[in-house]
């Protein structure tokens, strides 16, 4: 599992949940999420990318375009490269990697989409407030 401050605190709250309570039971991660500081930034949430490329048979990669998306139009920023990572087996979004200014809302908005089993059909369903970038969820399954 990584190193990172987010996965320790996850962790710290595991052991004290352990030292406290007397039922015992496994640590379970939830979906990881991830992003380097850089600029652009990079995140990564889920299957990577990497994981998809060695196992061609479990997995396929899409590219997307986000040239299109509100959100970039209206900040006047360089659209985001996305990578998902689809499951052959049932065709849902199981990871994602994404390039640019709004990877961490990205990487975070698709966390909870993840881990909360979302799939598109289920996300056509919601409402987002505009202008935030979660309204732009919807391109990813056009």
């Amino acid at each position: 599992m990584s190193k990172l401050s987010s996965y320790a605190i996850y962790q710290a709250k595991y052991l004290v949940a352990q030292l406290t309570r007397p039922d015992q039971y496994p640590i379970d991660y939830p979906v990881p999420a991830m992003t380097v500081f850089s600029l652009p930034k990079l995140g990564q949430v889920g299957v990577s990318t990497q994981t998809a490329k060695a196992q061609p048979n479990a997995y396929t990669i899409q590219t997307i375009d986000a040239a299109t998306w509100q959100t970039y139009a209206r900040l006047n920023q360089r659209p985001t490269q996305l990578k998902l990572v689809r499951r052959n087996s049932d065709q849902r979004i199981v990871g994602m990697t994404v390039l640019g200014d709004q990877a961490d809302n990205l990487v975070n908005d698709f966390a909870l989409l993840l881990n909360g089993k979302i799939d598109g059909p289920e996300l056509q369903k919601m409402i987002f407030a505009y202008p935030a970038m979660a309204d732009d969820l919807f391109c990813m399954w056009y």
